[in-house]
């Protein structure tokens, strides 16, 4: 089987792995978890989700670039181009922290979820941007892996990370119904 098959297949798999544990996830969230503490989730993961918009498509850009040089044997453009897109997440990141930090603040210095604990929404917005900052950490090494073998085993790495995360949001919901559940999951696993 070709290395595009086998990756296109792995990748493919992520997605439905994604889409089933999601929705999985949520269903036990949305029976489980105070329905105030499901709105702030909610609203963090809706807040949170924007910011892989900050990267504007330029890493899917530049790993059809990295694919196109390996295959021309170009490997020193495939590697500048890899470089350059390192530099622009660490920007990216850095504008997506400060993003998130100011979104932060506003939401502790303006409260108006009364029906929650005041930490939750700060403390759900932070854990969610967290997630959100180690995606943009960890796609630079996917965009390099592009037309290779490595491909496949991180697709299906990426694959396991969404099922232990789930797994482990599920245990730890099922456990002590807290929506910090999630983020903390995804952080942990996102971690290893």
């Amino acid at each position: 089987m070709p290395v595009i098959a086998r990756a296109y297949g792995s990748s493919v798999l992520g997605v439905a792995s994604g889409l089933l544990t999601n929705f999985i996830l949520l269903r036990l969230l949305a029976t489980r978890i105070p329905k105030a503490e499901f709105g702030a989730f909610a609203i963090a993961s809706q807040l949170t989700s924007y910011l892989a918009n900050l990267q504007l498509g330029l890493d899917f850009a530049v790993s059809r670039q990295i694919a196109e040089c390996r295959g021309r044997g170009d490997a020193e453009t495939a590697n500048s181009s890899y470089w350059e897109l390192r530099r622009f997440n660490r920007i990216v990141m850095l504008v997506a922290l400060v993003a998130l930090i100011l979104a932060v603040v506003v939401v502790v210095l303006n409260p108006r979820t009364s029906a929650v604990p005041a930490y939750l929404v700060p403390a759900v917005l932070a854990g969610f941007g967290c997630v959100q900052l180690l995606y943009f950490a960890q796609r630079p090494y996917s965009s390099a892996l592009i037309g290779s073998e490595q491909q496949v085993f991180t697709n299906l790495l990426t694959v396991a990370r969404t099922i232990a995360s789930t797994l482990l949001a599920t245990a730890v919901v099922l456990a002590i119904p807290t929506i910090l559940a999630v983020p903390a999951a995804e952080i942990g696993t996102q971690a290893l």
